[in-house]
Order: structure tokens, then sequence, then C-alpha cells
């Protein structure tokens, strides 16, 4: 169960990491962008946060079974 919990931990942060990635190209200006794919790039880092918040849940609700049990 310990695994599980680094694991959840792993995602949830890769895809944060992710999140900024995008994040940063919907921010940063280039010839030829245009609006609909910077909302492309907005709408993507909302759900990408979204699951990394669910990683990062997962992470914490199997920390507290692993306490739990000890």
């Amino acid at each position: 169960m310990k695994e599980k919990m680094i694991d959840y931990k792993r995602f949830g942060t890769t895809l944060l990491m992710f999140a900024v990635f995008l994040f940063l190209g919907s921010i940063l200006p280039k010839e030829g962008m245009s609006e609909v794919v910077k909302e492309y790039l907005t709408f993507a880092t909302a759900g990408v946060l979204a699951l990394s918040a669910l990683f990062f849940a997962l992470s914490k609700k199997y920390g507290k079974l692993i306490q739990d049990e000890e």
C-alpha cells in the first residue's frame, strides 16, 4: 500500500509539472497562435491540474490508511 501512495504522489507531481508547462505555453506570446489554441491550452491546464489534485488526494488517503494500520 505504501508503494501506491508513493506512485500517486509521483503521478501528481508529474502532472503538476506538465500543467505548468501547458500554462506557460498558453501565456507566452507566439506568432500565429490563435485565441482558440490558447483557450484549449487553458482548459487542458485546468484538466491536468484537476487530475493532479485527484492523485494527491489519493496519495493522502493511502497515507492515512497506512498510519491507521500501524
